[in-house]
């Protein structure tokens, strides 16, 4: 448990430090003691969402955190969301994922770990799916493409582009500014 808190507590500093927007999910007894714990309060987290009419409207216990009803989650698109009913992980996610949330989701218990999957554009092309968002490297994206879809015709000035096919055809064409297209 002291390896996790170390672990948890740190990302989320790094986390706000770069002026990324956490949430906490839910706000079962057992929140409470997590957050406590691992002296994690409104410094850290912008407030705690609930679905419970109860549990709306006050704070969290220790900690002050604000708690708010699920839709302000939607509406503000927070960066990270703290799981705190860790053992609903894999269905919350799937649930929040459906009703549009966008950001990543940070599970602390029993093995601290990201859910860093995040959409970050779909359209009639396919899906570009931002990977590695929290990493210092400026992009790592999962890219679908449906049948006959184009991309591209667009340049950049200074970066270097890696492409792995997973599955499928493509066909690439590239130019550099002094040649012709390959």
């Amino acid at each position: 448990v002291n390896k996790n808190r170390e672990k948890l507590s740190s990302y989320l500093h790094n986390l706000k430090a770069r002026g990324k927007k956490i949430i906490g999910i839910g706000s079962p007894m057992k929140a409470s003691t997590l957050l406590n714990y691992c002296d994690i309060g409104t410094e850290v987290l912008d407030y705690l969402t609930e679905v419970n009419p109860l549990k709306i409207g006050f704070y969290s216990p220790g900690t002050h955190i604000p708690i708010v009803e699920e839709k302000v989650m939607f509406e503000t698109q927070p960066d990270y969301a703290l799981v705190l009913s860790w053992n609903f992980t894999d269905d919350l996610v799937k649930k929040l994922r459906g009703k549009g949330y966008r950001g990543g989701f940070i599970n602390p218990m029993p093995t601290f770990h990201v859910i860093n999957e995040v959409l970050s554009y779909e359209d009639e092309r396919g899906k570009i799916v931002d990977i590695l968002t929290d990493e210092q490297i400026e992009h790592v994206n999962y890219i679908t493409f449906n049948k006959g879809a184009m991309r591209g015709n667009h340049y950049h000035k200074e970066s270097i582009h890696f492409h792995y096919i997973l599955k499928g055809k493509i066909e690439v064409f590239t130019k550099l500014s002094y040649g012709p297209i390959k």
